[in-house]
């Protein structure tokens, strides 16, 4: 048995698609009442995806703008020389420094993740 809205195979006695949830062997006036319903709940303002859609496109900006500033900082730290010469402070703020830039890494890739979120609910919405 397949269901009448999408074609996926229903198992017998079963009374709902597991794929589309459309109602199954309860006359064609029942499925129509529930898939309108079901259309009805489904239609959402352009408005709120374009402003999802825009969040997403800010939430990115920013993260990379935050990441900009923090590799900024990372080189400035990693720069840092004494005067007197090699001293262990030097050094641990050359390595921190780095840590630091490979930290505007993370923070890239986390403002694009939030922005793919963002963006999918926005696509979903």
């Amino acid at each position: 048995m397949f269901c009448e809205k999408c074609g996926n195979e229903i198992k017998e006695g079963e009374k709902f698609c597991g794929k589309c949830g459309n109602t199954i062997g309860q006359g064609e006036n029942k499925n129509t009442v529930i898939n309108d319903v079901k259309s009805d709940n489904n239609q959402s303002s352009p408005l709120i995806k374009i402003i999802l859609y825009i969040i997403a496109i800010i939430v990115v900006i920013m993260f990379f703008k935050c990441a900009g500033d923090i590799a900024d900082t990372g080189s400035s730290m990693a720069s840092i020389r004494s005067v007197g010469g090699e001293t262990i402070a030097e050094a641990y703020y050359q390595d921190y420094g780095s840590f630091i830039k490979g930290l505007a890494t993370v923070v890239r890739g986390i403002g694009i993740t939030c922005g793919i979120v963002i963006g999918y609910i926005g696509k979903k919405f």
